[in-house]
Order: structure tokens, then C-alpha cells, then sequence
């Protein structure tokens, strides 16, 4: 019955072999046979009767009953309407308990669902509107989270068309209900822009006439979502229902709504966080509030990647980063304690999803999501805390990160003074900036339709707010003109000319009103000075003050400054200068702007390292725009070479100077390029304490001597160790000096060229640097000895800012032979970073990886044997090293395996590895599975996975488990295992294996099969009847699949002999007494081979075929008997008589082919 059950509720979510049901599931389990047991085997009438006298027994009788008519409703379509009208009938609290069930469903288990369960899930949805059922509203809501955004695969393309079609056919429930009409509408509106696939052009066009629709009837339910509608507004501007809507809230806003005043009341409305939260499902959500709660700075990037992977992996996906700023910014506010603690900030989630970027329109999209709050921030309605990841994003990237600033201030320069904007400004000095440059453009569904133009506007319009810069006190001001117009005619301006002449004539004092006209009429410019130079003095010498006067004054000047205003008064020359000058974070030491471009080559979030970003400066590369008119220079292709080159910037601890790595490409980087120059580094070393120090420090500067430099090396660790007064900052600036000094011996491969044969000679040169020197000091150090810590935080200082350190030290460890500490330093070397062990031993593996793959593979078998605790089982560790290595390589890691020197894998963890390595590249697993056989795991431990395996998705897997089987002989376990294994037409797995084995082993493959069918149909000895019916459903599953396989295996195998075995024989007769009819009528070809058998001698063929057909329609009729017996040891008699038949064949004549 539970087998019966189990069957079920599989139907209803998709399960993998590895999955283990929780408690709602399991609870949903129990109900739906709670309830099967109710009304199976009753009238409708009855179950009914029977369903509602259980439901009114006790509040917990009636959340079963409830629960189970729903699961059955989702996974039985056939009957839903049936039951859905017992679940009307019996639920006694107007559904309330019902839609808490199905809000679950939609909300955790909507995923797991499968494609037909979500199917019923939509029509309980229209069942549910069409009663009008009380917060049917709620899971609406929750269905439409689980909308992703930037996603056009076809599931969730149908669950957005499927909801829309029911949203429109339910137009009059929906306008019901204020807060669901606002959350439609943000969630289509942002949905349209994702839709720009040819193939979804109806899609699209519904959306936006669904869309508009709503804004033009129910504006006012859709104002509450606030300033995020104009931004959604924004993204589809240039579509004409739009585009018309936009022409509308500027010149006659209260078309929309009677007391609507215009987009600038919109700016003033902080958008409700449910609006954002809408935009993630639940499950995204989860993994979001995870990362900036639960995960510290610093062990980051592998949920990253994972989200990354997961979510952020097509080019349509990278629109969803906005909706994921706007939650952090919006939904995430953190707890004075959690933002003192070292869980990872949000201004590093937000940095890492900006520098992953990898479209221009979504990167400015995401910085204007940053930014938005900002724009309209005001202290009395809006949240500090929206603002705040965007001041500490730039605030903690200028000494580290410049670039990054760089471009942040760059786009917030641009959305305040890009030539093509306009502002909305309201009474309270809020602005709305757009901006319609095609690269920063958020008009971004079809760049070939025209910008929609700005519709003329009334005086009393004009007077509205249509401005680019506020004064102080709020008052009136105009909007500078278009940089591309330098002859900007009034008409376009704020003030017609009439209006102008109207303002002038206004003023007070013909002297005034006569400079004005002057300064506006004139096109000499001395004559144009003068004139402000009287204005000017009538201004210092007005005593009234004038408050109204003033702002007119404002406006006409605006107005008639306006060319002077735009036009470009400053050389470049000067300007970058000044930009050297006042910004020189921002410039590298020639002067030059830092890159402010941000793809994802350049920049990247490095977690294991400290959350640092590598920016990639090269002074070729596109600097600070001087002149928006000036093409940015084009970055030169690269070869392969030189884009394996990163000029990483790893930032200290705290936040001091940094030191780039130099590039792999060139050994003898010069100073200039570094971040020290050779007069800073000087500097640096005369501020260093102690003349014997910097004396030190000089001689390894200088020296070329190896020999000289290793002896000062001696002689500086010496005084580190020394050193009473533990300075902090002297500290800093050591490790500055160092890691500038060092830079050419940590960029140089010390590793032998020579791996293949490499001898201790050559070991011990490779170790004979001053970065050694360091290394061996700290090993031959006591633990206990105090002297030992000054050096140990120096080396994780260094280590901080530069990833090499730490597998430099672990190369030292094993080439020096001190490995009878078992890696102690390093350990304490990592306790001293501050870091998780496995985290950074996986970051310095990786930098190791990327820079010398010899070393790498050299210093695996330590790994594996120093860190077993660690590395054994490790799939991040095990595909880096699959991924790297060649068939070189591959033999040596083989060779350690079978000296007994490595062990790579462990019986506990294998399965979860093998599951992991179904995602990586065809050669990657090839030498896993070459690994695997190297240490001769059982395929007793290999094969559970099988069940998750495909024919077509898993083909390196699979071919590797069918090479394992090949070597092996059939077990009842390996039996168990293949016939489980699902049926179908393209897998030639389970036949292929059975086919060899059925050559090979042939006695003992056909009594494992027959041994395996009577573990399958045979039953328990106690059976209710009602027990029976369900067992005898599984038994029919399991009968199917048996004959599948076996009838695959007829088809394959020519040579009948093994079916015409005595034990095959039985098992046939044993399937034909079992088999409905259906499956009989279905595989009647493999049940005919049981047909052909002659059950005893007799020279009448006709007599030979009637007296079989008899005895196998005996043993069917028995079996049928047996089900409507109450008793349930009937149920043995087929396996008893099939026994019998069995016996009483002993000995008989085997039929060679069908002609005989």
C-alpha cells in the first residue's frame, strides 16, 4: 500500500535519487492516503458522505482531508472536478486552510512540482476566481514571484502567458483587489523589456496592451508602487502605448487621475518593498538574505559562482541583476549588530554583481537601480539605509578599487549632466533625470525606434518644473541646454521668448530691465559683459531683497545664459590636468585616467582572496571622457597569451596602499607601473625604523646577487622577529616594501622546467630565494617562541595582498622535507589571515593552478595525504585538478595511486562527488572515472548513482559504469539496481549490459532474474482487501518494467538459447500469469517464447500448443480468483502452482530456435 502511495505522491513533485522527503511532504503523503483509503473503492455519492463525516470529526480530520483532496486534485486531472466540488463541499472555513496549503505549494514547492501538477495548480487558480474565493489574491501573488525575470525558457514563458490569459479573462475580480492591480502591473511592466525575441512578439504585445490598459483605467491603484513606475516606465518609453503614456504624465497628468499632479508626486513615494520582493522568487530570495547574513567577507565567491550559475548565466538573464540591487538596497537592511560583525556587506554583493556584468545596457540599468533612491532622496520620508550600498560601494573601492569609483561617479556625473536629459522637478527640489544616450540608455527594448520627443508645454506648464538644477531654497530654475544644440532656439527652452520679454518687463528699474535686454539681444560678447557687469552691481546695491524678484531674475538668466551655459569653456588640456590634479586615485602615475570601463576581463570579484577586485590597468585603454564628442579609443585585440594576463589589486587589510601582481608574461615589470615608483618605494624604506632595517631592505632592493639578498633577507627577518613594539603601520608599510621588492621573485616560476625527472639539486636551487628565506625561518622557529608571531602576521599580511604567498609556502614545506610538522606552519599561517582552512587552501590551490601547473600537480599527493580531512572527497578541489591536467600528468597522479602514495576518494563521500562531476567537461571526466579505476573502488559503491543518470545528458558516466559491469559478474544487488533502472526506446544501458552478461554468465544471470521477479510480485502473508488493490498496482509496475527490459533484450540477442533456458522458461510462465491483459497484448512477442515451450512429448503439435495454452490459462484464472478473496494467503497460489509447473519441467527438451 505505502509502495501504491509513494508512487502517488511522485506524481506530484519530482524527487532524485538523492532526495529525501521533509515533513510537508511526507505530511502530503500521509494525507493523500488517508484519503485514497476513504473513498477508494466507494460511489461518489458515498465517498462524499464519507469525506464529510471525517472532516467534521476534528479540526485536525478536517486539515487531512483538505491537504489530501488538494494533492489529489494536482495529481490526478481526470477526477479534479469531482473533487474539487468534495473539497467546496467539505471545507468548513471558506477555503482558508486550503489556500494556506496551496500558498505553500506556490511559494517553497513550486519547483519541485511537476509539469502536470502545475497545470492542475492553474486550474484550482481559475476555479477559485470564478467563486470569487476570499485571498485567492494571495496566491496569485505568490504565483507570480515564481516568474523569473530575464528568463525566456518555455516553462516559465508559459507560466507568464498562462497567468496573463487568466488575469485578462478576470479583468473585473482584478480591479477589485488595489494592491494586486499595482503588483500586476510592476511585475509585467518589467517583464516586457525581456521579451524582445521575435518569437515572443504576441506575448509582448498582450503585455503591453494588458499593461497600458491598466495605467490608463486604474492609475490610481498603481500609484502606491511610487518612483520605481517611472523607472519601469522608462525601460519601455519607446513603444508608442507607452510613449503616449509618457506624453500624457507630462502635459495633462490628471487624465490619469483628477488629484494626480504629475510625475514629480510619483518621485516623492519610496516604493514599498513588497514591489521589489515581488521581482525574486522565494527561492532566490532565500539564497540573497543567506549570502548577506550567514556568509563571511571573504568566503563569498563560491556562493557567487553558484548564484552566478544558477540565475545569472545567459545574456538575457543580466537584466534580473537590477531586480536584485533593488531587493539589497530596498529589502536587505541589516542590524547595527550584523553590520559590525564580519559577515559580508552589501555594498560587496552589490560591487560583485556590477563587475559581473556583461551588457552595457544592463550594467547602466543595475548603476541606476543603485542610484535611484539616491536621486530623490529625502531624509524625511526615505530610508537611509536605500542609500547607503551605494556611498559605501565608491567609499571602499577609491583606495583599492579606483576604478570602480570611477565608473560610479562617472554615471552619477551623466544622469546629472548627460547633454540629452531632462528633469522632472517637483515644489520640494526632487528630480527625475533621464537620460537618452543610446549607451546609458534605459529606452532599451528596440534601439532602431525613434526617442520619443518631449511634447510642447503651456506657460502654466513651463512653470511647472520642468528644470535641470535646483537652488538652495527649492525656488525655480531652468534646464541647461543640449550640448549637440549649441543654437537651442527658446521655443524648446523653458520660457518662449514672449514669456522672456514678459519676465524682463516684470523687473524693477528701467537700468535692470535695459542690462537684461542687452544681455539677451547682443551678440558682441564685450557688449554682453558689460551689460552683466552692470546687472551685477544693481544686484550688490538692491537693499529691498526681494525674495519673488530674485527668482525671476534666476530664470530669466538661466534662460538667456543658456548657450554660455553649454558650450565648452575649459581646453581639454587644463581639464585633465585638473582632473590629475584634484583626483589622483583615479590616474595612474603618467597621468593618465584609470579605465572606467567594466567588463567582466577587467574586473572581477575574488572572494577567497578578500572579496578584492582585480582591475586590469593599462594605460591604452579607455580613459575619463574629456569630450563627449571625442570617440573613446578602442581597445586593441588581444592574443591568448596576453588575456591570460591579470594585474590583480589585492586591498590589506586596512585599506592601505596596495601592490599589483605583476604580469605573468613580463618577469622584469619596471617600477614605473608598479604601485610604488622607485622614489615612492625610497620613501617608503627612509620611514622604516631602525638604520640596520632599512639597510636591509635597501641591499635587497639593489643587489643582484642572490646570495647577498637571501643573507639580507637573514638579517631583516631577524629584526622582525626581534621587534618589541609590534607598530601596526610599520607593518603595513614593511609588507608594501616587500611585496614590491619581491615582486619579480614571486612572479618567476620556481618550480624545475624539467618535471618530469626532477632531483633534489634542483629542489633545493628552486627554494633558494629570499621569499624562502622567510618561509624557512618560521618553520625552524619553536611553535611556543613569542619571536615566531611578528613574522607569522608579516607573511599573512603579505599574503593578504598577494595570493602566491600561500602556496609559495606549502611548495617550501614539501621541497624543504619539513613535512614531519604535517603543515603545522602553514595552518597557523592561515589562522593568522583570518580564514577558514578549506577555503583558503582551495584559493591558494586555484592561484597555484593558474600559475604552474607542475607545481600544482607536485604537490597534490601531499595534499591529499597532509589535508586529507579536507581534500579526499572535495569536488572543487578534485575537478580543479581534472581540468588542468594533461595525459602526462594524468599517468604520474595514476602512478602515486597505485605506489599507495595518494588516495584521492572515500566510500562516504564518493556518491555526492560523482553527482557533482555530472556537470563538467567530457575529459574532465574521463580522467575522473580513469582516477577512480586507478584506486579500484567496488562497483558496489558506484552504482547507486545509476538511477540519475540519462542515456543522452550522462554519456561519459554511463559508458564508464557499463566498462565497470563489463568486468564484473551479475550479483542480486547489481540486478537490483539495472532492472530498476526506468525503460526506454533510445537507452541501450540496462540491454546492453544484460545482453553481455546473457553471453557470459547465462545460468546465473537467468536465475537472478527470476530470483529478482519474485522479490518484485511476491506479497506479504497479512493483506487488508483493501492493502490488496494497491499492492497488486505496484506488483503491475513492476511487471512492466521487467518485461521492458526483458523484450529490449529479445530484440538484442538473436541467440534464444538463453530465454529457452528451464529457469528463463519459469520466469516467462511466471510473467504471462501476472501480466494484464494489456501487457500481454504488448509484449506477446518475448510471452510467446514461454508459448512455444512443449510442456510433454507428444507427436501432435496441435495438441502440444492447446494442452500449454490450458495449463497457462489455469494458472491466469487462479491469479484472478486470488485478488477477490478476502483471504489474503490466496494470494500465493500463481507463485505455488508456477512452482509446481517448474518442478514437473525438470529435464525437458529446450526448443533451439522458432522454426522448430
Amino acid at each position: 500500500m505505502m509502495d501504491a502511495n509513494k508512487h502517488s505522491i511522485h506524481k506530484l513533485f519530482l524527487f532524485s535519487p538523492i532526495d529525501a522527503k521533509d515533513d510537508i511532504e511526507e505530511k502530503y503523503e500521509r494525507c493523500l492516503l488517508f484519503v485514497q483509503n476513504l473513498i477508494n473503492g466507494k460511489s461518489e455519492k458515498e465517498g462524499h458522505e464519507e469525506l464529510t463525516s471525517t472532516a467534521i470529526k476534528s479540526t485536525t480530520s478536517h486539515e487531512d482531508v483538505c491537504i489530501g483532496l488538494v494533492v489529489t486534485i494536482l495529481t490526478d486531472s481526470s477526477s479534479a472536478q469531482r473533487h474539487y466540488r468534495d473539497l467546496t463541499y467539505v471545507t468548513r472555513d471558506g477555503m482558508t486552510y486550503v489556500l494556506n496549503v496551496l500558498n505553500q505549494i506556490a511559494c517553497d514547492k513550486y519547483h519541485k512540482l511537476h509539469d502536470s501538477s502545475r497545470n492542475q495548480l492553474i486550474w484550482i487558480l481559475k476555479e477559485m476566481i470564478k467563486t470569487s474565493v476570499t485571498g485567492t489574491d494571495g496566491l496569485v501573488m505568490n504565483l507570480l514571484r515564481q516568474i523569473i525575470g530575464g528568463d525566456i525558457s518555455p516553462k516559465n514563458v508559459w507560466l507568464i502567458e498562462t497567468l496573463l490569459d487568466i488575469l485578462v479573462e478576470s479583468r473585473q475580480w482584478l480591479e477589485q483587489i488595489s494592491f494586486l492591480v499595482a503588483s500586476v502591473v510592476y511585475t509585467y511592466l518589467r517583464l516586457i523589456g525581456d521579451h524582445s525575441n521575435p518569437l515572443l512578439v504576441k506575448l509582448k504585445q498582450k503585455e503591453v496592451d494588458f499593461c497600458s490598459s491598466l495605467l490608463r483605467e486604474r492609475f490610481a491603484d498603481c500609484i502606491p508602487i511610487g518612483r520605481d513606475l517611472v523607472r519601469l516606465l522608462q525601460n519601455v518609453a519607446r513603444i508608442p502605448e507607452f510613449e503616449k503614456i509618457w506624453r500624457d504624465l507630462f502635459s495633462n497628468p490628471t487624465v490619469f487621475a483628477p488629484n494626480f499632479g504629475g510625475i514629480h508626486q510619483l518621485m516623492k513615494i519610496r516604493t514599498s518593498r513588497r514591489f521589489f520582493q515581488s521581482r525574486l522568487t522565494p527561492d532566490m530570495e532565500r539564497k540573497i538574505v543567506f549570502l548577506t547574513s550567514q556568509v563571511k567577507f571573504g568566503q563569498q565567491k563560491r556562493y557567487q559562482d553558484w548564484f552566478q550559475r544558477q540565475y545569472l548565466s545567459t545574456p538575457e538573464s543580466q537584466t534580473l541583476r537590477c531586480d536584485v540591487i533593488r531587493f539589497i538596497c530596498g529589502v536587505i537592511h541589516p542590524s547595527n549588530e550584523l553590520l559590525c560583525s564580519d559577515i559580508i556587506p552589501r555594498w560587496a554583493v552589490i560591487g560583485w554583481l556590477l563587475t559581473t556584468c556583461t551588457s552595457s545596457v544592463a550594467a547602466s540599468n543595475a548603476k541606476l537601480s543603485l542610484f535611484y533612491d539616491w536621486l530623490f532622496f529625502d531624509a524625511e520620508r526615505d530610508n537611509i539605509m536605500n542609500i547607503e550600498p551605494a556611498i559605501l560601494v565608491m567609499y571602499h573601492s577609491i583606495r583599492s578599487h579606483p576604478a570602480i569609483t570611477a565608473t560610479l561617479l562617472d554615471f552619477l556625473f551623466d544622469v546629472n549632466h548627460t547633454r540629452d536629459q531632462y528633469s522632472i522637478i517637483g515644489e520640494d527640489g526632487g528630480c527625475l533625470n533621464h537620460n537618452s544616450n543610446a549607451n546609458e540608455s534605459k529606452f532599451s527594448d528596440d534601439e532602431e525606434e525613434p526617442v520619443p520627443k518631449k511634447p510642447k508645454r503651456t506657460k502654466k506648464e513651463r512653470e511647472v518644473k520642468v528644470e535641470i538644477n535646483e537652488t538652495k531654497n527649492g525656488d525655480k530654475v531652468m534646464p541647461p541646454k543640449a550640448k549637440e544644440n549649441n543654437a537651442l532656439s527658446l521655443e524648446s527652452s523653458a520660457l518662449s521668448k514672449s514669456d522672456l520679454m514678459t519676465q524682463i518687463e516684470q523687473m524693477n528699474g528701467e537700468d535692470m530691465r535695459s542690462c537684461l535686454i542687452r544681455l539677451y539681444e547682443d551678440k558682441d560678447n564685450e557688449s554682453r559683459c558689460e551689460a552683466m557687469e552692470q546687472l551685477v552691481q544693481f544686484v550688490m546695491q538692491d537693499e529691498d531683497n526681494d525674495q519673488d524678484m530674485a527668482s525671476n531674475l534666476t530664470i530669466i538668466l538661466l534662460c538667456i545664459l543658456e548657450d554660455d551655459l553649454s558650450k565648452k569653456v575649459f581646453p581639454n588640456r587644463e581639464l585633465r590636468a585638473m582632473v590629475r590634479e584634484t583626483f589622483p586615485e583615479f590616474c595612474t602615475t603618467d597621468g593618465t585616467a584609470v579605465d572606467v570601463n567594466h567588463t567582466r576581463d577587467q574586473y572581477s570579484i575574488i572572494g577567497e582572496d578578500g572579496g578584492c577586485l582585480n582591475h586590469n590597468s593599462n594605460a591604452n585603454e579607455s580613459k575619463f571622457s574629456d569630450d563627449e564628442e571625442e570617440p573613446a579609443p578602442k581597445k586593441p585585440k588581444r592574443t591568448k597569451k596576453e588575456r591570460e594576463v591579470k594585474v590583480e589589486i589585492n586591498e590589506t587589510k586596512n585599506g592601505d596602499k596596495v601592490m599589483p601582481t605583476k604580469p605573468k608574461e613580463n618577469n622584469a615589470l619596471s617600477l614605473e607601473s608598479s604601485a610604488l615608483s622607485k622614489s615612492d618605494l625610497m620613501t617608503q624604506i627612509e620611514q622604516m625604523n631602525g638604520e640596520d632595517m632599512r639597510s636591509c631592505l635597501i641591499r635587497l632592493y639593489e643587489d643582484k646577487d642572490n646570495e647577498s639578498r637571501c643573507e639580507a633577507m637573514e638579517q631583516l627577518v631577524q629584526f622582525v622577529m626581534q621587534d618589541e613594539d609590534n607598530d601596526q603601520d610599520m607593518a603595513s608599510n614593511l609588507t608594501i616594501i616587500l611585496l614590491c621588492i619581491l615582486e619579480d621573485d614571486l612572479s618567476k616560476k620556481v618550480f624545475p622546467s624539467n618535471s618530469y625527472c626532477v632531483d633534489e639539486e634542483e629542489l633545493e636551487d628552486s627554494i633558494g630565494t629570499p621569499l624562502f628565506v622567510m618561509f624557512r625561518n618560521l618553520c625552524q622557529t619553536a611553535e611556543e617562541d613569542p619571536n615566531r608571531i611578528p613574522l607569522l602576521n608579516l607573511l599573512a599580511e603579505m599574503g593578504a595582498n598577494n595570493s602566491r604567498i600561500g602556496y609559495s609556502m606549502i611548495y617550501y614545506l614539501k621541497a624543504s622535507k619539513s613535512l614531519d610538522n604535517r603543515m603545522s606552519s602553514y595552518r597557523e599561517y592561515v589562522r593568522a589571515l583570518g580564514k577558514d582552512l578549506t577555503g583558503c587552501l582551495l584559493s591558494d590551490l586555484k592561484s597555484c593552478q593558474s600559475d604552474d601547473v607542475n607545481m600544482f600537480c607536485y604537490l597534490i599527493p601531499d595534499i591529499y595525504t597532509q589535508f586529507s580531512n579536507i581534500a579526499i572527497g572535495n569536488s572543487d578541489l578534485l575537478n580543479l585538478i581534472v581540468s588542468c591536467i594533461d595525459s602526462s600528468q594524468l599517468q604520474d597522479l595514476i602512478s602515486h595511486v597505485m605506489n599507495g602514495t595518494l588516495k584521492m576518494f572515500r566510500k562516504d563521500s564518493l556518491l555526492s562527488l560523482l553527482n557533482a562531476s555530472l556537470e563538467w567537461e567530457t575529459i574532465e571526466q574521463y580522467y575522473l572515472w580513469q582516477l577512480l579505476t586507478a584506486h579500484d573502488i567496488p562497483i558496489e559503491q558506484i552504482i547507486p548513482i545509476l538511477p540519475k543518470l540519462e542515456y543522452n545528458s550522462h554519456a561519459e558516466a554511463l559508458t564508464n559504469i557499463m566498462l565497470y559491469l563489463q568486468r564484473e559478474s551479475p550479483t542480486s544487488n547489481l540486478i537490483k539496481h539495472i532492472m530498476s533502472r526506468e525503460s526506454k526506446s533510445n537507452d541501450c544501458f540496462v540491454v546492453s549490459v544484460l545482453n553481455y552478461w546473457s553471453q557470459n554468465y547465462s545460468d546465473k544471470l537467468s536465475e537472478l532474474i527470476s530470483s529478482y521477479l519474485t522479490t518484485k510480485v511476491s506479497s506479504p502473508t497479512k493483506r487488508t482487501k483493501r492493502n490488496a488493490n494497491n499492492n497488486k498496482v505496484q506488483i503491475s509496475s513492476n511487471v512492466e518494467l521487467i518485461l521492458a527490459h526483458l523484450d529490449q533484450l529479445r530484440q538484442r540477442n538473436k541467440n534464444l538459447n538463453f530465454f529457452n533456458s528451464e529457469t528463463m522458461q519459469t520466469t516467462l510462465v511466471q510473467l504471462q500469469s501476472i501480466a494484464s491483459d494489456t501487457q500481454k497484448t504488448k509484449y506477446s512477442d518475448l510471452l510467446a517464447l514461454a508459448e512455444e515451450l512443449d510442456p510433454k512429448p507428444t507427436p501432435k503439435r496441435g495438441a502440444k500448443n492447446s494442452k500449454a495454452k490450458t495449463k497457462f490459462s489455469s494458472v491466469s484464472n487462479a491469479n484472478n480468483d486470488s485478488n477477490t478473496d478476502s483471504d489474503s494467503s490466496e494470494e500465493e497460489i500463481p507463485l505455488v502452482k508456477q512452482q509446481k509447473t517448474a518442478n514437473s519441467r525438470k529435464k525437458r527438451k529446450q526448443i533451439g530456435s522458432d522454426s522448430d
